[in-house]
C-alpha cells in the first residue's frame, strides 16, 4: 500500500509540475496577447490619421484639378480671341503650325 501511495504522490508531483509549465506558457501567452493589443491599437490609431491624410490629399487634388481646368479653359479663351484678332489682321495669311508665318 505504501509503494502505491508513493507512486500517487510521484505522479502527483509530475502532474503539479506540467501544470506550473502550463500556467508559465499562459503567463507568457497573456502578456504577448497583450502586447499585441496594444500594437493593434497603435496600428489602428494610426490607419485612421493615414486616411485622414488621403481625404485630405483627395481633396486637395480635386481643388487643384478644378483651378487647372479654371486656367486651361481661359488660357484656352485668350489664345481663341488672340487668334481671333490676328487672323482679323491677315485674313489672306491662315496660320502655319510653326508659327512664323512661313511654311
Amino acid at each position: 500500500m505504501t509503494g502505491q501511495l508513493r507512486d500517487l504522490k510521484e505522479l502527483v508531483s509530475s502532474k503539479e509540475a506540467v501544470i506550473a509549465g502550463f500556467k508559465a506558457k499562459e503567463e507568457g501567452f497573456q502578456e504577448d496577447l497583450e502586447k499585441i493589443k496594444e500594437e493593434n491599437k497603435t496600428l489602428n490609431s494610426k490607419i485612421v490619421k493615414l486616411n485622414n491624410l488621403v481625404q485630405i490629399g483627395k481633396h486637395s487634388f480635386q481643388e487643384e484639378s478644378e483651378k487647372v481646368q479654371n486656367l486651361e479653359s481661359m488660357l484656352n479663351g485668350k489664345e481663341t480671341a488672340v487668334a481671333a484678332v490676328a487672323n482679323n489682321g491677315n485674313s489672306s495669311t491662315p496660320p502655319t503650325s510653326n508659327g512664323n508665318g512661313s511654311s
